[in-house]
Order: structure tokens, then sequence, then C-alpha cells
């Protein structure tokens, strides 16, 4: 009987090491992430610090472990807003490249060029 109390131990440790991000913390009062490591003066090594007993700089509550699907999960979320936050920049770059192509005496390829670059450098909200 205790061989399979311990065997089962075993497997939900194994198990656990595969469920969570070793060294991923989060406050679940505000969201707060953080990634515990430990970097090697000598060699340059760095390694995860997989160790409870933080706690939250903003609300001095128990981190928590951060599962391999809430990461995965973060992760989408952020690709996802870079995306739109991307598609949305290319169309206010296409309007201030077509309202400057209107009022340019002379249409050539390096004054776009130009008009991107000083876009880019100095943005400002376009309305549309």
């Amino acid at each position: 009987m205790s061989e399979t109390v311990e065997s089962l131990k075993a497997r939900i440790a194994e198990l656990e090491k595969l469920v969570y991000v070793p060294g991923l913390w989060k406050c679940a009062k505000c969201n707060f992430s953080l990634m515990q490591a430990t970097i090697s003066a000598n060699s340059g090594a760095v390694s995860t610090r997989d160790q409870p007993g933080e706690r939250c700089p903003n609300c001095d509550v128990p981190l928590w472990r951060v599962t391999e699907r809430e990461s995965s999960d973060g992760i989408a979320l952020r690709c996802e807003e870079a995306i739109v936050e991307a598609s949305t920049l290319r169309a206010s770059l296409k309007k201030i490249a077509e309202r400057a192509e209107d009022n340019l005496p002379m249409r050539t390829p390096g004054a776009m060029v130009h008009i991107a670059e000083v876009a880019l450098a100095n943005p400002f909200k376009v309305k549309g």
C-alpha cells in the first residue's frame, strides 16, 4: 500500500514539473509577474529558481505558480494585440503618405521614403 502511495506521490511531482512554467510566478490580485532566475557571474550560466515564498511587491500577497496554459494564453493575447496595433499603424502611415503625396510638387520615390521616415520619427494621431 505504501509503495503505491509513494509511486503516486512521485508521479504527481513529475506531472507538476510538466504543468508549471519553471520560475514564473504571478499575483492573483494585481497580475504582477515575476520570473525568478539565478545568474552565475563566473560562468555566465542562467538557471531558473523555482522556490515558493516570494510575495507581490505591489499588494504583499503570496505569488502563485503559472501554468503552461496560462503562459501560452498570455502570449497569444499579446500577439493579437501587437497585430491589431501594427495594422492600425500601417493604416495611419498610409493616410499620412496619401495626404503628403497630394501636397508634393514632384512625386519621387525618395520623397515618399523621406515622408515615411519623418512620420515614424514624429508620430502623431491621424484623424480619419
